[in-house]
């Protein structure tokens, strides 16, 4: 019985140490993404565009004033923690978008600061690829239309192509609010 004891009191001390090392690995952040290759292009402008309705103005006065940023690239990289099924898992990332056309998303999740898991993710020319650890879906229709939303979803980081891309519209719905139509690029 003493045995017994033992070898149960080692077992557990072990699975212990073995969950402690797992969660340890989990709380290291990983180093970010090297920096861009290329450098960044001067910031071109033009002047607020009329006729936007009022509360649409009024954001775009508070955060730019009279002239928004005419963004066409953006390289947005960085650290974060995801938590897919429960634990907190370290992870990097980099976006690159060309702005309202298409994307590349790129997420490695990291134990004690290694990938252990990576995310593919692209929007280019109308097409999607989402490339994860248990499949690959090339130009499946949910996914597509998913990234379109997307697409158009991660421009809050820029917005100000909302008022600058002329395929992108706004509709007053009150004094208050206003509906904002995005295209469905593809291809």
């Amino acid at each position: 019985m003493e045995i017994l004891i033992k070898t149960l009191l080692i077992i557990f001390v072990i699975l212990v140490g073995i969950l402690l090392v797992l969660w340890l690995g989990l709380q290291v952040k990983p180093k970010t993404f090297a920096p861009f290759p290329q450098p960044s292009q001067p910031m071109e402008t033009i002047p607020l565009p009329v006729g936007l309705p009022g509360p649409v103005e009024r954001f775009y006065r508070i955060v730019y004033g009279d002239s928004v940023p005419v963004i066409k690239t953006v390289v947005i990289k960085g650290r974060a923690v995801l938590s897919p099924f429960g634990p907190k898992i370290q992870s990097r990332f980099i976006f690159v978008h060309n702005a309202g056309e298409n994307y590349r998303h790129y997420i490695e999740a990291t134990w004690f600061g290694l990938p252990f898991m990576k995310i593919n993710e692209s929007y280019v020319d109308g097409n999607s690829h989402f490339e994860l650890p248990v499949g690959t879906y090339d130009n499946d229709s949910s996914i597509t239309q998913g990234a379109v939303l997307g697409l158009w979803a991660e421009a809050a980081w820029f917005p100000s192509i909302w008022v600058t891309d002329s395929r992108v519209r706004w509709e007053a719905v009150d004094e208050n609010s206003a509906l904002l139509f995005i295209p469905f690029v593809n291809g």
